[in-house]
């Protein structure tokens, strides 16, 4: 090694030396007067086992609704809010508002546990406000009491509607729509007249007697087994069964039952 390594070497060693002195000098010092510092940290120190007595935040609490909160101030303002929003409808619509708005605050302040009944008092309530702009407002303000969009309040309603619509049609009454039960001979006299209307239909009035005639005398021949001619009454009447055949057809306009003749 040579000679101005050594040199290097060893002036590198007397600065160290002083250095650690300067520190060792300083720490007294602040011992002795005792303002000592913690050294500082490198970085960012995140709890953990190297750090027993640090503990780690928890989650970010989310904001209460309902009674559970205490928070009475919200839906004592809010009350006056629609207060003030029913201030511009008609007096029998603000008489109206007055009696459902109680019932609506209430079931908010239970949002959390039962909205079936808060959709039930938002749809009273939205009876009030015809006017859409309105409304939305409306829903926006009650809305913001429990933290929630007026789209969530809108999608309440819709869910509630979806479900008492199911509801509701499986509690219709089928026979008044489609009217009674038809029969086997009933369907059988629907399948044939279905057929000979697809039949006719590409002939004109003054042509279907004929194409129905010949219709029937291959299907009496081939059929039936006749061979000799024969003569059939037609006596146009009308029809048991509606136009599409779905049902029969109603009492007529006395309240009687129709009496259907044959030739």
């Amino acid at each position: 090694m040579s000679a101005r390594a050594n040199i290097q070497r060893t002036n590198r060693r007397e600065s160290q030396n002083k250095l650690k002195l300067v520190r060792t000098e300083r720490r007294s010092v602040a011992a002795a007067s005792g303002t000592t510092k913690a050294p500082p940290a490198r970085g960012r120190r995140l709890p953990g086992r190297s750090d027993p007595g640090a503990t780690r935040p928890g989650p970010r609490a989310r904001p209460e609704t309902g009674k559970g909160s205490g928070d009475t101030e919200v839906f004592d303002n809010l009350s006056k809010t629609l207060a003030e929003q029913a201030s511009r409808l008609t007096p029998e619509e603000q008489l109206q508002e007055g009696k459902i708005r109680s019932g609506l605050v209430g079931a908010l302040q239970n949002f959390d546990q039962d909205r079936t009944a808060l959709a039930r008092n938002l749809i009273e309530y939205r009876r009030v406000f015809k006017d859409q702009r309105q409304w939305t407002r409306v829903a926006a303000e009650i809305g913001g009491a429990v933290h929630v969009s007026a789209r969530t309040i809108f999608r309440l309603i819709e869910d509630y509607e979806n479900s008492r619509t199911d509801k509701d049609t499986d509690m219709i009454d089928l026979s008044n729509i489609k009217g009674a039960p038809l029969n086997k001979e009933d369907r059988g006299v629907i399948r044939a007249r279905l057929t000979i209307r697809a039949l006719l239909d590409e002939f004109p009035n003054n042509k279907k007697k004929k194409a129905l005639a010949e219709v029937l005398a291959e299907e009496a021949y081939q059929i039936w087994g006749e061979r000799k001619a024969f003569v059939i009454d037609v006596l146009p009447r009308p029809s048991r069964f509606t136009f599409d055949g779905r049902k029969r057809v109603a009492d007529d306009d006395n309240g009687k039952e129709t009496q259907w003749k044959t030739a």
